[in-house]
């Protein structure tokens, strides 16, 4: 009998998360003395959601795929567009090796999968845009007319204002994760896909919101075993629970943090950037691009880049701006697999994230704004912080099994060897310990 694959990735929950999680009644009734896992994963540089999941489904790191921020690069302030698709990914991942050889696959809102050529049964996560439709809006990131039906009958799980647009409109929970899980259900009760990959953002939300652990993030966790629940009840109605492979994981934890950095102020300030009376740049030499507790920084002539490097490495030393390390192009790559356009990473001092703003203050007080400006937040070093974790069952799992840490580049090895695929591009490779194949 052909096996099937269900991969729900619960962002920003950690170990410590895991341990309560199998004391609540649906992943007890379901998952009970059948798992194994994994205590901790280690993520790639910068820990941030969409290069994660990037990562998750090719099992190749940013050097490689080619995304390396949430959002495509720009010096425009305000609400930027995502890198909601597919085309900014520049290796293969798991659905191309598993439409390849002629598996059903399906995603909801799992990032970067915005009309993604092999995925049949296609719920990008993308947020609609001011004057879009629900339908227009999905069906511009390659949802089909199944899909679009799919949306259309769970929409009233969304909240009211969604239909404005605009993240901070869309992105509100619990709403959207509700939305989410009932579209995954409606398409493994309709459609019973080979391969399913879904996102729930909930986790990372009320961290961001409220800290890193309390009473909210407490509550949080029971949300998610309802959700699991869901759909582990949705895959037995489909009479495919048995023959499934089920796997939670998360992408990254988070810290605590007291303030945010706009950097580009101190640029400003040193006439890298100019701009007008309104803030607007109008024109740089150095720009940061923030991931959160790190950034990227971009220097548009190579030639200042030594310059650069010794302002930021004195800048670092005197410990007050926000940053403690600074890595130069060949040493985010030899390192942590981080490549691309930018020159140089700053890495957080462990309670400071940056922002991007070129006006006044420098340094910002927490507002939630986005998950930048939160009380916690990530996009620091992999080995920093509460970790990720990765937990499995199904007939292709051992039961029982315990590890204590992998790559997260090892995640879509494993996936491949359950699907009987070949997958020879990743820098990860399978954990065969928790494998009966």
């Amino acid at each position: 009998m052909k096996k099937k694959l269900v991969v729900f990735s619960l962002d920003a929950m950690v170990r410590e998360d895991v341990e309560y999680l199998k004391t609540l009644p649906r992943f007890k009734f379901y998952f009970q003395n059948k798992y194994s896992e994994v205590k901790t994963i280690r993520s790639i540089y910068p820990t941030i959601t969409y290069p994660v999941h990037t990562s998750i489904a090719t099992g190749c790191y940013p050097d490689k795929t080619g995304v390396t921020n949430n959002y495509p690069f720009s010096t425009e302030t305000g609400e930027l567009p995502w890198c909601w698709f597919h085309d900014v990914v520049k290796c293969p991942d798991i659905f191309d090796i598993a439409h390849d050889a002629g598996l059903k696959t399906a995603a909801c809102f799992w990032p970067v999968t915005g009309n993604h050529p092999s995925i049949d049964y296609l719920i990008n996560e993308y947020w609609i845009q001011p004057g879009e439709t629900l339908s227009e809006g999905f069906k511009r990131n390659g949802s089909n007319k199944e899909m679009l039906a799919i949306i259309d009958k769970n929409k009233g799980l969304l909240p009211a204002s969604f239909v404005h647009g605009g993240r901070k409109k869309f992105v509100q929970q619990p709403y959207l994760d509700n939305f989410i899980v009932e579209c995954t259900c409606d398409i493994i009760e309709q459609y019973k896909p080979d391969v399913l990959f879904l996102h729930g953002g909930y986790m990372d939300h009320v961290r961001h919101q409220t800290g890193l652990f309390n009473s909210t993030v407490t509550e949080g966790i029971k949300l998610c075993d309802d959700w699991i629940g869901q759909i582990m009840n949705s895959l037995n109605k489909a009479g495919i629970l048995d023959e499934t492979n089920i796997v939670l994981l998360s992408d990254h934890g988070q810290l605590g943090i007291v303030r945010t950095v706009n950097i580009n102020m101190f640029f400003l300030n040193r006439g890298w950037i100019t701009v007008d009376a309104e803030g607007k740049i109008q024109d740089w030499k150095v720009f940061s691009f923030s991931n959160a507790m790190s950034t990227l920084i971009y220097v548009k002539d190579k030639k200042d880049e030594p310059e650069v490097e010794k302002t930021l490495c004195e800048m670092a030393r005197e410990g007050i701006y926000g940053f403690t390390e600074v890595f130069n192009r060949k040493e985010a790559k030899d390192k942590y697999h981080l490549a691309g356009d930018f020159s140089f990473v700053l890495e957080s001092d462990g309670y400071s994230s940056f922002g991007n703003k070129t006006q006044y203050p420098i340094i910002q007080k927490l507002n939630n704004e986005d998950f930048i400006h939160g009380k916690a937040t990530h996009g620091y070093l992999p080995e920093k912080g509460p970790q990720p974790f990765f937990l499995c069952m199904g007939p292709d799992f051992k039961q029982g099994v315990v590890l204590e840490r992998r790559d997260i580049v090892d995640e879509a090895p494993t996936f491949a060897k359950i699907l009987d695929c070949k997958f020879p591009y990743t820098d990860g490779v399978c954990m065969d310990e928790i494998l009966n194949i």
